[in-house]
């Protein structure tokens, strides 16, 4: 039986069992050269503090537009982990993608959109595993359809909660303990989905406005605000414990916006 209980503020765990620390920072793109560096040095000092990470980039006005091998860099460099790419950017991306997975160093994620041929546009590794101790963090990313992506003859669209499902039965079959969904949908999208999909245990996204923390049944949900060069830092302290039978998973997330130092 898994039951998942998720609170603002860690909590004073069992002495029995085994808690797991995974922290997630999600960031979004800078409007100036001036903020890129300030974001840069602040997003490595406060990665320096987590020992287990993932950390995503939403690329949004600043998105690649093609190929764009000083942005690849720039990325990497940063240790990004996940890029959720604007669909409005997905017909660009297409023409030169092969370029772009080669070169970057992070997986580029949007479980609902496959190519011409049927394989997921962005690479056949959409369903992502971290090893956090004994437990396993599984993560996969989803996006709404924009009219371009539709227009695209080179681009198919699957609705999000079609795709989030492969994406869980996926994770279930490596064993996850834990599924984290990326999203670059809104609000009331993102609840829509888990109306049918409890399997779903944190949704990490951006906003178009203000950043939000809220709770949806037992599902954690933070969306970033991207009106400006910001980074989210949330721990998650992750408790399982070993019954007899089957194992009890516990989440216990606390967040905060980091500073940016300039």
């Amino acid at each position: 039986m898994k039951n998942i209980f998720l609170i603002g503020f860690f909590f004073v765990f069992s002495l029995y069992g085994s808690t797991a620390k995974f922290t997630i920072f999600s960031l979004n793109s800078p409007t100036s050269e001036t903020r890129e560096r300030a974001l840069k040095k602040t997003l490595l000092k406060e990665q320096q503090t987590a020992a287990k990470h993932v950390t995503i980039a939403n690329m949004e006005e600043n998105a690649f537009e093609g190929y764009d091998s000083a942005k690849i860099n720039k990325l990497n460099d940063m240790h990004i982990d996940v890029a959720i790419i604007d669909p409005d950017k997905l017909p660009l991306i297409n023409k030169e993608k092969d370029k772009i997975l080669n070169h970057a160093k992070f997986h580029l994620l949007a479980a609902n959109f496959l190519d011409d041929k049927g394989s997921y546009l962005l690479g056949p590794l959409q369903a992502l595993v971290y090893e956090v101790d004994d437990v396993n963090v599984g993560v996969f990313a989803i996006s709404s359809s924009h009219k371009s992506s539709k227009k695209d003859k080179k681009i198919y669209y699957l609705p999000s909660s079609f795709a989030a499902k492969k994406m869980i039965e996926e994770l279930k079959r490596k064993k996850v303990d834990v599924i984290i969904a990326i999203s670059h949908q809104s609000l009331e999208e993102d609840k829509e989905l888990l109306k049918s999909l409890k399997d779903i245990d944190m949704i990490v996204g951006c906003h178009k406005k203000e950043t939000i923390s809220s709770y949806h049944d037992q599902t954690f949900i933070y969306k970033l605000s991207h009106l400006d060069a910001h980074i989210a830092r949330i721990d998650l302290a992750i408790e399982k414990k070993n019954p007899p039978q089957n194992d009890e998973i516990s989440i216990y997330p606390s967040w905060r916006d980091v500073k940016i130092e300039e």
